[in-house]
């Protein structure tokens, strides 16, 4: 980076807040782009003029993506996001206009009565790929606040309690949505320990996710509540042989009798809860003589009335 040191920098933020790992972008003379560390001014890195299409970020962020190759292998990704900055009072009143009304409350409330006999009770919330509250985009920023409000009406009409473990990972998440989203007691975390603390009395919510997640969330113990886009449908891999398929469709069986399942009614703003569904386990599966008997029953029924 050598030939940068005689251009002239001009950065494009004036901010003094920063948080560490935040990046401000720079313009050079002769027309390139730079993104600089906020505490390091030596930490170059080069970006380039792709950026300029983001006229509205005060700062990006280097962020690591999980993915598996046709091979198998698990690797590491980079890419840079853009974000906007929030004044504590700024972000607050924001959200506040995505909270659920009372009539929205009602279709949810509706949703979690109608199915709760004979479940699993959450105990525990595990969200994964919520999106920043940040983000530049103001789609995206509107999917995320739509989602967290939806996730916290789920909590409060489940009875979850405000000290249960509650977890939230998203490789784009930044410490301003952390400190944000720790007054509703949720913890930030890295991949993979939201995924690794899936267990049969979580509260899945995972909406607008990724392919590598879901087939590693199909990997832990199936949660007590799954809130999600997707289905419960097992994935094959490109790779794998006819004999996965064959085992694909018993997984995906032994899902949907574990399982019931309904549409979450649209509610809020911003689209966030678009063709969501809800996927509830039941408390109970019937035993193995329970499915002889009623077998065996239909059986009976289907010979007596040919005879008749």
């Amino acid at each position: 980076m050598s030939s940068t040191s005689s251009s002239k920098l001009q950065s494009s933020s004036t901010s003094n807040s920063w948080d560490e790992g935040d990046l401000i972008k720079h313009e050079l003379e002769d027309g390139r782009l730079l993104l600089m560390s906020c505490d390091d001014a030596q930490k170059i890195e080069y970006v380039g003029p792709r950026f300029w299409k983001r006229p509205d970020a005060d700062f990006w962020r280097k962020n690591t993506t999980v993915f598996r190759s046709e091979r198998g292998k698990w690797h590491h990704s980079y890419s840079y996001g853009a974000y906007i900055r929030w004044e504590k009072s700024d972000l607050d009143a924001e959200f506040d206009k995505y909270r659920l009304g009372d009539e929205d409350e009602s279709k949810i409330r509706a949703l979690v009565e109608k199915m709760k006999e004979g479940k699993v009770m959450p105990r525990n919330v595990v969200c994964i790929a919520l999106g920043s509250l940040h983000n530049e985009r103001a789609s995206a920023r509107e999917r995320s606040f739509a989602q967290l409000a939806a996730l916290l009406k789920f909590i409060e009409l489940l009875g979850i309690p405000q000290n249960a473990r509650k977890l939230i990972q998203d490789s784009a998440l930044t410490p301003g949505d952390a400190r944000f989203l720790d007054k509703f007691g949720f913890q930030v975390v890295t991949d993979p320990e939201a995924i690794n603390a899936i267990d049969g009395e979580t509260l899945l919510f995972y909406v607008w996710g990724y392919d590598t997640i879901t087939e590693r969330i199909m990997k832990r113990p199936r949660p007590a509540m799954f809130i999600s886009d997707r289905s419960l449908e097992v994935r094959v891999n490109r790779d794998q042989d006819m004999r996965s398929i064959g085992q694909k469709n018993r997984a995906t069986i032994a899902m949907r009798k574990l399982f019931d399942s309904e549409k979450v009614p649209e509610v809020g703003e911003g689209g966030g809860m678009m063709e969501v569904n809800l996927y509830w386990k039941r408390a109970t599966v019937k035993s193995k003589v329970q499915k002889f008997v009623g077998a065996a029953v239909k059986m009976v029924s289907s010979i007596f009335c040919k005879k008749l």
